[in-house]
This record gives structure tokens, C-alpha cells and sequence, in this order.
């Protein structure tokens, strides 16, 4: 009998097997499956703040009824796809008591069995970097670089591509070529989409996934593009599940963010506290690539042991989002002159006129989420899960800021920026000017309430 078809008749079999639930075969069940099971006290909660948003967003509705069309009708937009939302979950509520089937993914490899491996010096033959933490995939692909390139012969060992230099038959050299005084080596190939290949590429390159050598580890390495599978290209999406260990690096949390500045500052001989740490992932953007930067240099610069909010200051260039949440903020307090001159120095600093608006306008909207929710009596726990916002400190910072200011200023404050944006697009004025118009425009606002 096969791993899926084909049967036994008369055959009794009797002994003790260890496996997985996923054990194929006579004793296993007959195909392996994946049930992902959400419960219905998740589901129903997910709902509960659907309708919640829902709520809101019929209210902002009625709210822009005597405003521009053009903001009444991305607001009638946002109400549909609210609406299409609810009835999805609604679907999917119905079918909880059974369970929802899944089809095949892709399977991920915990970091922590990589680490192991190359702990063990025992590194698989093929893996798949990919994700949005730029920081973890460069180290981890470094170390296994050590691992393997290493030794009078490493040159000769490496190989790398792009999506300039492979092809199939420059991949199967590098792939077949016999390690010199060592034991593996390394082809390691940048960008490239093997799902949007010609057909006969893909089918060449499946060839070379399937039959690699021991000694070669094959690593494909995302960065400037994203790693997304296309599972209606089935023979490509089976090879890549069955032969290759994709490590995903994803952005960590706010907390595993904190703990590894905390751990870095201890490295520099230096010691940060958990509300400053929160602060340097603001200020920063929780980048791990600038914040390790950010850390030497913030390091060399404290006189005492202990890392200080002043220390922060005086040598962390703050990211745009940063600079622009200080200009709402100091709208919000009223002051005029404070929002005016963060403007200038993000003027000084040639940041480019369409990106302070577009940050500042995501600010605003951001204020008026969070005096919507905190007026349906929602907490920052919400406004997190609303906004995609992983960062506790910015949530705190942004109610903070939305208790200053009343709920028909954060509505009118939208309305200016999707003003100031379609100004600036048509080019009616200078864009500096017309930035400093809005400042102007929504501290007068704030001032009347």
C-alpha cells in the first residue's frame, strides 16, 4: 500500500508503533490532515468587536454626511467592507462546532530546532529564508555561513546568485560541485521568485530540489521581495513542502523587544529600564537592525551605568512616525509654536513633504480611533487589536493625547488632512506651505474645540 492509495486484504499486523496523529500509512490514519479549530468564545468575541467597529463606523458616516463626497464616500467604502467583514465571521461562527479544514501549508521550522542544528554542526541541505525582521535572518544567515564557509577553501565552497546571475544550469553546478577540504557547501541565491518563472524554469529547478546532494546546503534568501507560495502551481508548492525549511523571522513583540534592548545595554556594560526601552522602540520604529546601532551609540555616549531618558535624546535621531506624533501632540496641548518648529525640522532634515503628511494623517486618525473607542468605553487592549498597533507605549501615548482633545476635532482633523493630501497632489500651493497651513489650521481647531 502506498503513503495514500492502494489497500491490504487479509493482513493482520500487530506491535507497538510510534509516531505522530500525522503517521501514514497501514496504521496511521489514511491521510495526513490539518484541522485548525477556532472556538466558538473566540469566534463570538471577534464578533462582539466587528459590531463594535461597525457601530463606529455607521457613526462617522452620519457624522460626514454634510462633508466633502469625497470623504463621505471612502467612508461609505470602509462601512462595505466593515459589513463584508461581520458576515465572514458570521459564516465562520456557524461552522466552529465542527471545526474549519485547512489545506496544506507550508511548513515552518521552529527557530529554536535551527539553532540546534547548528549548535550540533548538523545544518540541513535546504532552507528558506524569509520574513520582515531584516536583523534575525542577516545573523542567523551569517552563523550558518560560519558554519559552513569556513577554512582555507571557503571561497571556493560559496556560491552565491541573484535574480540576475541563475539560471537552472548555473544552479546545478554550484549544487553538484564537490566540496573542497571540507565537508559542505554553501549556494545561497538572493530574490528570486521561483513562482514567477516560466514553466520549464520551475520544472528545472524542482529537478535540482529533489535530488540535492548531502554535503550542499541550499539557501533561497528574501529580502527586497516577499516569499508568498502559490499553491495553484501544485508540483512547485509539493516540492518546496516536502524538501525545503522555511524560517520565517517575524518582527517580535514589544515585551521580546524590551527584554533583547535590556540584554544588549547589560553587553555594554549599561542598564535600561523597561518604560525607557519601550521609549527607544518608539523613538526607533522597533527596527532591531537600528536599534542595535542605536544601543552602541547610546552606550558610548551615557556617563552613568544606568541609561537615562536625556541620553535618549541628546543621540537617537527619532523615525518619521516619531517626529510627527510630537507635531499631533503638540497640537493637542495647544502648543502652536512647538508643532511648528518639529515641522521645520523635519523640513531641515529634507524629509519629503507627502511623507510628513501621510504620517501625520495616520496620526490623526489614530486620535480619532482612540477617542471613538475610549468614548464606547474600549481600552487601549482594543485599539491595539483595531490598528495592527503592537506597541503598548504608543496606545498609552495616543489615549493620552485623545483625552485632550474633543471628538469633533479629531473628525474635523481628518477632514483637513484629506484636504491638505489632495492640495498637495494637485499642486496648489508649496508643499511646505501647505503643511504649515494644516498645522496652523488644526491648533486653531483644537483651540475652539
Amino acid at each position: 500500500a502506498g503513503s495514500q492509495t492502494g489497500y491490504i486484504e487479509g493482513c493482520v499486523n500487530y506491535g507497538t508503533v510510534y509516531a505522530r496523529k500525522e503517521g501514514g500509512g497501514i496504521v496511521g490514519q489514511m491521510e495526513p490532515s490539518s484541522t485548525l479549530e477556532y472556538t466558538k468564545d473566540t469566534l463570538q468575541e471577534l464578533s462582539d468587536e466587528m459590531s463594535t467597529l461597525q457601530t463606529l463606523v455607521n457613526r462617522a458616516c452620519d457624522d460626514a454626511s454634510a462633508a466633502s463626497s469625497d470623504l463621505s464616500n471612502q467612508l461609505e467604502a470602509l462601512k462595505n467592507n466593515v459589513t463584508s467583514s461581520r458576515n465572514a465571521i458570521e459564516n465562520l461562527l456557524k461552522q466552529a462546532e465542527n471545526g474549519v479544514s485547512i489545506g496544506s501549508q507550508t511548513v515552518k521550522t521552529d527557530l529554536s530546532q535551527f539553532k540546534q542544528d547548528l549548535k550540533n554542526n548538523t545544518p540541513g541541505n535546504f532552507y528558506i529564508f524569509c520574513g520582515e525582521e531584516a536583523f534575525l535572518r542577516d545573523y542567523y544567515l551569517a552563523e550558518l555561513t560560519k558554519k559552513l564557509a569556513c577554512g582555507p577553501a571557503a571561497e571556493f565552497n560559496t556560491h552565491r546568485f541573484d535574480g540576475a546571475s541563475i539560471s537552472p544550469q548555473a544552479l546545478l553546478d554550484a549544487v553538484e560541485a564537490m566540496p573542497m577540504m571540507a565537508e559542505r557547501t554553501l549556494v545561497r541565491v538572493d530574490d528570486v521568485d521561483l513562482f514567477k518563472l516560466p514553466e520549464q524554469a520551475r520544472e528545472q529547478y524542482r529537478g535540482i530540489f529533489e535530488d540535492l546532494p548531502d554535503y550542499v546546503c541550499l539557501v533561497f534568501c528574501y529580502d527586497t521581495i516577499e516569499y508568498k507560495p502559490n499553491g495553484q502551481l501544485r508540483k512547485l508548492s509539493d516540492t518546496l513542502k516536502k524538501h525545503a525549511q522555511v524560517l520565517e523571522f517575524q518582527k517580535p513583540s514589544e515585551r521580546e523587544l524590551c527584554t533583547w534592548i535590556a540584554r544588549h545595554f547589560r553587553a555594554e556594560g549599561k542598564l535600561i529600564s523597561d518604560k525607557l526601552a519601550s521609549y527607544l522602540i518608539f523613538l526607533t520604529g522597533g527596527g532591531m537592525t537600528q536599534l542595535s546601532g542605536e544601543i552602541k551609540k547610546i552606550s558610548a555616549y551615557a556617563s552613568g551605568e544606568e541609561i537615562q531618558r536625556s541620553d535618549l535624546d541628546a543621540v537617537v535621531t527619532p523615525v518619521l512616525n516619531a517626529q510627527t506624533f510630537d507635531i499631533s501632540n503638540a497640537v493637542a496641548d495647544g502648543n502652536f509654536q512647538l508643532a511648528l518648529t518639529k515641522l521645520q525640522e523635519l523640513f531641515a532634515m529634507q524629509a519629503e513633504p507627502i511623507a510628513i503628511l501621510g504620517a501625520v494623517g495616520s496620526q490623526i486618525r489614530r486620535l480619532y480611533y482612540a477617542k471613538t473607542l475610549a468614548a464606547c468605553g474600549k481600552n487601549q487592549q482594543t485599539f491595539m487589536d483595531l490598528t495592527g498597533n503592537k506597541s503598548s507605549y504608543v496606545a498609552n501615548l495616543t489615549f493620552t493625547a485623545a483625552r485632550k482633545v474633543p471628538e469633533a476635532f479629531c473628525a474635523r482633523a481628518v477632514e483637513l488632512c484629506l484636504q491638505a493630501d489632495r492640495d498637495m497632489k494637485r499642486s496648489v500651493d508649496d508643499p511646505e506651505r501647505l503643511l504649515e497651513v494644516l498645522i496652523a489650521t488644526l491648533w486653531q481647531e483644537a483651540r475652539r474645540g
